[in-house]
């Protein structure tokens, strides 16, 4: 989370804790991320958290790709294949990195 000064200059000292903004910030992250959890906890009640938790891990939080990837993965282990990763999947990755690469040569 970045760090937003929202009283005087950024660099004076500053003992009063934590500004409304970023209370409010912070706030809004933890709803966000309970709100991920409980959309991936209806989509998948079997899945452990830890498995929920490493999904959205290993898609930076994005809750589509993370559904995308848990939904392949759940479907092969029923059809009893070892490999989850598809070619769906690896074009979905190659996407969003081409995109965020993109975005990151652009600023």
């Amino acid at each position: 989370m970045t760090t937003m000064y929202t009283r005087g200059d950024p660099n004076a000292p500053d003992d009063r804790g934590p500004s409304m903004m970023q209370r409010h910030a912070e706030a809004r992250a933890r709803e966000a991320a309970h709100a991920t959890d409980a959309y991936l906890r209806r989509e998948f009640p079997n899945a452990t958290d830890a498995t929920l938790a490493l999904a959205l891990e290993k898609h930076d939080g994005d809750a589509q790709l993370a559904k995308d990837a848990l939904r392949e993965f759940f479907d092969a282990e029923r059809a009893g294949r070892t490999t989850t990763t598809t070619t769906a999947t690896r074009r979905r990755h190659r996407a969003r990195r081409r995109g965020a690469t993109r975005a990151s040569a652009s600023d």
